[in-house]
């Protein structure tokens, strides 16, 4: 299989940033830590973009979703979409959220 490009919605450098200053309050190198982890795992989907979950949401417009977690930060996911030439990263998110209402949020 080709290696898909990455395309990442605007949202995702907000979502990134901000779970990382909560992640990492009390701690500079967890934050550090959260800012970089998921690069290897978005990177790892070019390759094995089925890699991840599907996701079943009663609302079509979140047909096609997908999510892996963040390795060593399990309840934060990334949550992508397969196209026929790339891996669009949705969001990253805290996995206890109301998911279907915060990914319907953005346009789809």
């Amino acid at each position: 299989m080709d290696k898909k490009r990455i395309v990442r919605r605007d949202q995702v450098k907000e979502d990134l940033v901000s779970n990382a200053a909560f992640v990492g309050q009390d701690d500079a190198s967890v934050l550090l830590n959260f800012l970089d982890t998921p690069e290897a795992g978005i990177q790892n989907l070019s390759e094995r973009p089925f890699f991840g979950k599907a996701c079943f949401y009663s609302n079509p417009a979140l047909s096609g979703l997908r999510y892996i977690p963040i390795a060593g930060f399990r309840n934060y996911q990334i949550f992508y979409r397969v196209t026929d030439d790339a891996v669009e990263i949705i969001r990253i998110m805290l996995s206890a959220r109301d998911l279907e209402n915060r990914l319907t949020d953005e346009p789809a």
